[in-house]
This record gives C-alpha cells, structure tokens and sequence, in this order.
C-alpha cells in the first residue's frame, strides 16, 4: 500500500511538473508571437496551466467512458456466442450418444427378434412332426411336409418341387388337410390363396380335382369330428 501511494504521488508530481513546463513554454510562445511584454508570460502561465488540467480532465473521462463502454459490450457477445458454440457442442453430444444407443437397442431387439422367430418356427415344426406322426405318415413323408412349411413361412411362398411326393392315404380327409394348412398359415397371419396354394400343391394327391380358388373359400372347418381340429394357439 505504501508503494502505491508513493507511486500515485510521484506520477502526480511528474504530471503537474510537466504540465507547468507546458504552460510556461506556451506562454512565452505567445508572448513572442504576439510582441507581449514578459509580465504576460506570468499572467497566461497560470491560465494555461488551468486550461491543460481542464483539457486532461475531458479527455480523461471521456476515454474511461469509451473503454467502458466497449468493456461492457464486448464480454457479452463473447459470452453468447460461447455459450452458443457450448449448446450446439453439447447437442452434437448428445445426438452422437443417441445414435449410439438407438443403435445398440436396434441390434437388441433384431437379435431378440430373430429368437423369438426361430423359436416359433421350432414350434410350428414340433406341432407338423406330431401332427403327422400320429396320421401315420411316413418319416420322409414328414421331412417333406416339415419343409414345405418352413419354406411356406419363411418366405411367404410355396415349395414346388418334383421331389414332393406324398402317398395318398384313404384314411386322411381334405378337411383335415385343410385345418393343418389353417393352423399354421394363422400364426404367421397369411393369406387365404397362399394357404390355399400350399395345401393343394403339397398334397396334390388329395386334391386333383380343385382348385385353389375353390379351397381357399373353406380352409377353416369347426363343425364334426375330425383327424386335425383347428388350433388357433400352437405357438
């Protein structure tokens, strides 16, 4: 504290010297320039003297005023525009996380979803195998009927193939063929033609006489006693 009063005082004393140096030198100017007599010189000294602190004081408190004013006004467009660029920053962020998670979740739940189908389809497999184990189909009969419905389900299409070749067996009505084709085209909500398709393709033997038009009107038969019940829940 003591040195800045001691600076303060002599900045102060520096100033008021120079500032009679000034004067002095200005009133002697004059008084050359104008033929005055020396007398004047001690009499506009003064004047002079008064006139500089006048000046200095104007000038002082007009220059604080500017940089004032320009201190003020500059931090507050520095700050919005940083707390614009930290918004737009923390947005980006977040979007780059949200990316990321939705992502992540997508995966989840095509991973969880690819399960969930497939043990679907071991279900409508499981429900084809006894289904015609217990008609007394034979084991390649079976292997054939288990992939024409996964084909059927898969793809949303019928297998025909050369290779298809189910013996016809007396004992085992349209009806019945018709409910098992219903039942499983129903858990994977599938067109009555489609089903109608695969039952006459499939099992071309019971049905040389229709066709898929006249098969798909009745797919679905509730009434009497027979070999395959409609099932709406297998899966």
């Amino acid at each position: 504290m003591k040195m800045k009063k001691r600076f303060q005082l002599t900045y102060e004393t520096i100033f008021k010297t120079i500032k009679s140096i000034i004067s002095l030198y200005v009133s002697f100017e004059i008084c050359y320039w104008a033929n005055l007599s020396l007398p004047w010189c001690f009499v506009l000294t003064p004047l002079f003297y008064v006139l500089g602190g006048i000046l200095y004081s104007l000038c002082h408190r007009t220059g604080c005023s500017l940089l004032s004013s320009i201190s003020q006004d500059m931090p507050i467009v520095s700050e919005q525009h940083f707390e614009q660029q930290s918004n737009e920053s923390c947005m980006q962020q977040q979007y780059k996380q949200f990316q990321q998670e939705f992502a992540e979740e997508n995966q989840t739940i095509r991973a969880q979803r690819t399960i969930a189908e497939q043990e679907k389809l071991e279900k409508v497999l499981d429900y084809t195998r006894r289904t015609f184990t217990h008609l007394d189909f034979q084991e390649a009969e079976i292997f054939i009927v288990c992939k024409s419905v996964e084909y059927l389900v898969t793809h949303n299409a019928v297998l025909k193939s050369n290779d298809i070749c189910i013996a016809y067996k007396p004992t085992i009505t349209q009806i019945s063929l018709k409910n098992f084709a219903w039942n499983v085209a129903n858990q994977y909500q599938l067109r009555g033609l489609l089903t109608a398709e695969f039952v006459v393709t499939t099992f071309d033997k019971w049905f040389k006489e229709s066709t898929i038009n006249t098969v798909a009107k009745n797919l679905r038969t509730t009434t009497g006693k027979h070999a395959v019940e409609i099932e709406e829940h297998i899966c």
